[in-house]
């Protein structure tokens, strides 16, 4: 009941260490927001995390790669016939792209704040 009140209702939300990455704080207290606009889509929060770790490995991406689902790969290659082409990142454009407007987005919540 405590929580519902004071999170759901109340909008309190936990403090994020000032420590972490301004990317990762941004991150999360754009997905804490009441307006879903202002959210990120899930791909841009993927390349967010995707590049927080790859930095974090200095440049290592072992292991990150992107996997499909067979029932996900199998209906994509059907729609797009015998084509290999393999579509950008989540949320339309390539990665980065998409990485680019989330840090104008970011730079722009940080300049508002």
């Amino acid at each position: 009941y405590m929580h519902s009140e004071m999170v759901v209702h109340g909008g309190v939300r936990p403090s994020v260490p000032s420590a972490w990455p301004a990317d990762l704080r941004t991150l999360i207290s754009t997905s804490w927001s009441d307006d879903l606009r202002e959210r990120p889509a899930m791909g841009g929060a993927y390349l967010i995390l995707r590049s927080l770790i790859v930095d974090m490995r200095r440049g290592d991406d072992t292991g990150l790669e992107h996997v499909r689902r067979r029932s996900t790969y199998v209906l994509q290659k059907h729609k797009m016939g015998s084509s290999s082409g393999r579509g950008g990142a989540a949320g339309g454009g390539n990665q980065s792209d998409v990485l680019k407007k989330l840090h104008e987005q970011i730079s722009a919540r940080q300049l508002q704040e």
